[in-house]
């Protein structure tokens, strides 16, 4: 068990994920919650967040999938609030101005502080997967209706918000049968990591790599994209798991820390899970034992920044 937890967090080292220190370039306090709903200030629209969302599916095991990240901004629109994705390496020429209409949120109240329903908004989900190289990367999403849907938490921590919402949708590439879905979203102000330099990725190369979708110069047209890589100038703790085996979890620990050595330096830290905690909670990695009889296996989920390639989070399944 030892040496296949070091082989997995081989993997984990070169795909993993520090933990979200984004310095922001503005205060988190101009997008807050309040009884279950979010308010956003006025002058905090049109301002960048990255929009992070993972899937939950219960049925036949509850595993856990990040989907592609997105840069969003929030913008007023009559009695509503709209979120668009930003635009920012889609498109070859920026002589015309496009727009990619994600949610349309009800404005609850009006004034300098904007408060809107994101539950009775959000009723599509914008399917593509967070890992995979550009060729294999659909640069259109498969959009996923919202049958019906309700919001079970909405939590704030330092710069970042997270929403917990159930939703019911029909079947589709997330799920083959008609089910209830849990979908864990999160908000921060978005600002380039300016200590993390980012990898193109050269198709000479001989080794494969995890890539962000396909991006654009609008002043040369060139295709590129960024390898998914870590700031190896960051630690990151990783959380095992409450439902980890006692017998198994110094194994856990042995497997991380033993890459401090390969690095030289330490990068790696490992805590207990607490008891309030769990997996895609705010500023988290979490080591995710799955009690399941016939299991076999393992993989790992990570969110990405979409423009740069830093892994912004990591999670392996157990």
């Amino acid at each position: 068990m030892k040496y296949f937890l070091l082989g997995l967090l081989f993997t984990l080292t070169c795909n993993t994920y520090a933990n979200i220190q984004i310095s922001p370039a503005y205060d988190i306090q101009g997008l807050k919650t309040k009884n279950h709903h979010l308010v956003i200030s006025k002058k905090f629209l049109e301002k960048e967040f990255i929009f992070h969302v993972s899937t939950m599916l219960s049925n036949p095991v509850a595993l856990g999938n990040s989907l592609y990240s997105k840069i969003v901004i929030f913008r007023l629109s009559g009695d509503d609030i709209i979120m668009l994705e930003s635009e920012k390496g889609k498109n070859r020429s920026d002589s015309l101005k496009t727009y990619s209409l994600l949610a349309r949120f009800p404005i609850i109240r009006k004034g300098s502080q904007i408060k809107f329903d994101f539950n009775e908004g959000m009723k599509r989900i914008f399917v593509a997967g967070s890992l995979a190289g550009s060729s294999d990367y659909s640069q259109e999403d498969e959009i996923v209706e919202i049958a019906d849907s309700y919001v079970n938490n909405l939590k704030t921590d330092e710069d970042t918000i997270s929403v917990d919402q159930v939703v019911f949708v029909n079947a589709s590439s997330i799920n083959k049968s008609a089910q209830s879905v849990r979908l864990r979203y999160t908000l921060s102000p978005y600002e380039k990591n300016p200590n993390f330099k980012p990898k193109p990725f050269h198709e000479n190369r001989e080794v494969g790599f995890f890539e962000t979708k396909i991006s654009y110069d609008p002043h040369t047209t060139d295709p590129h994209t960024n390898i998914l890589k870590i700031d190896h100038n960051q630690t990151k703790t990783f959380l095992i798991s409450k439902s980890t085996p006692p017998e198994l979890i110094e194994a856990v620990k042995d497997g991380v820390n033993y890459w401090n050595n390969v690095f030289g330096k330490k990068i790696f830290k490992t805590a207990l899970q607490k008891d309030d905690q769990e997996i895609y909670d705010i500023n988290t990695n979490t080591i995710q034992w799955v009690n399941f009889k016939d299991g076999d296996g393992a993989y790992v989920d990570l969110k990405a920044d979409p423009i740069t390639g830093e892994i912004l989070q990591q999670n392996v399944f157990i």
